[in-house]
């Protein structure tokens, strides 16, 4: 993955911000702004996983088959609490 695909799936599809990276990945804020730079490439498990979210934002009947609403419900330490982040579901 490169780092404008990891931007790309960030911003247009995810909407996640770094410090939230950085917790679903169990890692430092900067070693994500690294991967945002591509000063340091982006791990395959990393990149795996950020396609998978996206695949599963992107596509209602996966989300109904997982019985969630969210991309965020599958990342315990995102949680969607607030109607703020449904808003960034895709219907």
């Amino acid at each position: 993955m490169t780092a404008t695909e990891f931007r790309d799936i960030r911003l247009n599809h995810l909407g996640f911000t770094v410090a939230e990276a950085a917790r679903m990945f169990e890692c430092d804020e900067r070693t994500v702004k690294r991967w945002l730079s591509g000063e340091v490439c982006i791990p395959g498990s990393v990149a795996l996983v950020l396609r998978l979210f996206r695949l599963v934002a992107t596509n209602p009947s996966c989300r109904h088959a997982l019985g969630i609403t969210h991309w965020r419900d599958l990342v315990p330490a995102l949680s969607c609490e607030s109607d703020n982040c449904r808003s960034l579901a895709v219907s």
